[in-house]
């Protein structure tokens, strides 16, 4: 240690975290003369105080034996001298902590309530916890698995993605060791702070996010009120983040980075709200309407438009395949070999007549990328809507009634990272293919093939199955809001579809 003093000081004037308590301790018991040295600094100094509160976190029997370890190997003068001071000291700093500060937590006590959760398995303490457990106790927890929503009684809630290890010290503060969480902070519960490896972020009413890396170091964003990150080492101010701010605490540095918010990485509810685009869908009375919400229980998707609902199948996922949609929620493909997909069995199909409409966002151009088929490869089937190949430009391809195929292709490449809405119609005459609103392309095209002529049952979302149970043409980024209707919608449909959430 090259700096003794300063650290003493920081101990006695109550400063020193606990990372600092341990390496001065290190160096107390690394000879009898640090042990004497700091023994007289102690019983000199005024604060008695502070420090007893210093090394609360640390412990006064740590620093007890600390000091008689290291003076036990020296002459009897400075073995009696320092014993006699550090006992004198401690002791006294030991009544003034007992009789000022308040008392400890109960360990296990209960701190919040978890209020849902989608697919949640909590670990506490290495005990899985069951799922009808909701109390909260303060200590550790791993989320091994889904998603957990926690209420605490002032209002403030957490959303919580696995993996994350994280600790419940106290009903105001959350030690994130890693993962995710968004938190929503009323004003009854100011001051609500998580603890990073990095930084503290201290709550002032605000909705933020927090996530701890592999590599210990700290991301927060700001969508509403303010924060303040206080760095755990160095003496630097603290950063003030308000709306739309975000900032990077590296664990090995002492400098925050200002990077731009994400709004859309961060989960930060598990209902899907009421919005007019659902209304408006609900109304075009669709066969078929998955919001992609996150399922309560179980792994169902469920379907708005009727009785057969969708099935997630996420067992390569290594988090939950949820993201920010473009209304709510919607599930996240991750691309070819680790992505989910959703299937539904024996929807009901088509007669001749069929519109498809969904919201997409990509991340790359995956060959033959599907957003949603009803059919298997080489299986017949009624349409398919995906990339054509290697393009990057969205294709439609139907079947109709007498066994041909007929086909569309968008002639834009699709847009990365941004939301699009994506529509086909076929009214029995033409085919019809829609971006963002507009017609992009057209052919004629009779009545879709029946039911009857069909081989495929299933209708997939986000990748295909090649007939042999092993999925295929995985699409990479976000679909929300998939519909099928068993009619040809209008222009006006379409068009009212894309503007109720793009005005």
């Amino acid at each position: 240690m090259n700096n003794p003093d300063k650290y003493i000081d920081a101990l006695l004037d109550g400063v020193l975290d606990e990372e600092g308590c341990c390496e001065l301790n290190e160096w107390i018991v690394a000879s009898p003369e640090n042990a004497e040295y700091f023994a007289e600094l102690s019983h000199i100094h005024s604060r008695l105080h502070d420090w007893a509160e210093a090394i609360g976190s640390c412990g006064v029997d740590d620093v007890v034996e600390s000091v008689s370890q290291s003076v036990a190997f020296d002459s009897p003068k400075i073995r009696w001298q320092a014993k006699a001071i550090a006992a004198a000291v401690v002791a006294a700093l030991l009544a003034v902590f007992l009789l000022n500060s308040d008392p400890a937590p109960v360990p296990g006590g209960p701190v919040a309530e978890l209020i849902e959760s989608s697919g949640a398995k909590l670990v506490y303490h290495g005990r899985a916890m069951a799922a009808e457990e909701k109390v909260i106790l303060s200590g550790d927890y791993q989320l091994v698995e889904g998603i957990a929503s926690i209420g605490f009684e002032t209002g403030v809630t957490l959303l919580i993605e696995a993996p994350a290890e994280f600790r419940m010290a106290s009903s105001k503060l959350v030690e994130l060791s890693s993962g995710r969480v968004s938190a929503h902070v009323p004003p009854e519960g100011i001051g609500f702070t998580i603890e990073t490896p990095s930084a503290d972020v201290v709550d002032y009413g605000t909705d933020f996010a927090v996530e701890v890396g592999k590599d210990r170091s700290s991301e927060v964003h700001v969508f509403e009120g303010e924060v303040k990150v206080q760095l755990r080492e160095g003496e630097m101010d603290p950063v003030r983040l308000l709306k739309n701010d975000a900032t990077r605490i590296e664990y090995d540095t002492d400098v925050p980075l200002g990077i731009p918010v994400d709004n859309d990485r961060f989960l930060r509810s598990l209902n899907e709200p009421v919005m007019e685009y659902s209304r408006i869908i609900r109304e075009m009375n669709p066969v078929v309407y998955f919001r992609m919400g996150i399922p309560k229980e179980g792994k169902v998707i469920k379907n708005l438009g009727g009785p057969i609902d969708g099935q997630l199948v996420d067992v390569a996922c290594k988090r939950p395949p949820f993201a920010t949609g473009r209304v709510g929620s919607s599930v996240k493909f991750e691309g070819p070999g680790v992505s989910p997909h959703v299937v539904a069995y024996n929807y009901p199909k088509a007669e001749g007549l069929l519109s498809v409409s969904a919201w997409v966002r990509a991340e790359s151009w995956p060959r033959w990328g599907c957003i949603a088929a009803n059919e298997n490869k080489n299986v017949l089937g009624q349409f398919r809507l995906g990339f054509n190949r290697d393009s990057g430009r969205i294709k439609v391809r139907v079947r109709d009634d007498e066994n041909r195929e007929v086909q569309l292709i968008d002639p834009e490449v699709l847009p990365l990272k941004e939301w699009q809405h994506i529509v086909f119609v076929a009214d029995g005459k033409t085919l019809r293919l829609f971006r963002n609103g507009q017609e992009v392309a057209s052919t004629e095209c009779g009545p879709i093939s029946s039911p009857r002529n069909t081989s495929a049952d299933q209708l997939f979302v986000g990748a295909q199955d090649n007939r042999d149970g092993k999925m295929i043409h995985f699409w990479h980024g976000r679909i929300d809001e998939i519909a099928l209707f068993n009619y040809p919608m209008t222009d006006d449909d379409v068009m009212k579809q894309y503007q109720s959430v793009s005005k």
